[in-house]
């Protein structure tokens, strides 16, 4: 996964250069061409995780959601406040 990242990195680089490059339009073209078949390969090649995740999936272990409905729940519990006080102000 890092190394995939870091390959992204590097064509984002090639991609601002050529951006901002001097090339002649038929060679901006087929190296654009060239940076987006690498993009293509590279997406297409990538893991969309770490080993770490796939050995805890592997084990059975499911992650906990827990704090995801602290999401909803904190600032519902601080709207029901501020609209008390917001309409009490009008």
């Amino acid at each position: 996964m890092e190394t995939t990242y870091k390959q992204l990195q590097r064509l984002s680089v090639e991609a601002e250069n050529l951006r901002h490059g001097f090339l002649a339009e038929p060679q901006r073209s087929a190296e654009f061409k060239r940076l987006q078949r690498e993009y293509y390969n590279l997406i297409e090649s990538s893991e969309n995780h770490t080993d770490g995740d796939h050995a805890r999936m592997e084990k059975g272990k499911q992650p906990s959601l827990g704090w995801a409905y602290s999401l909803f729940v904190v600032p519902g519990a601080l709207l029901v406040p501020f609209a008390v006080w917001f309409v009490g102000g009008l």
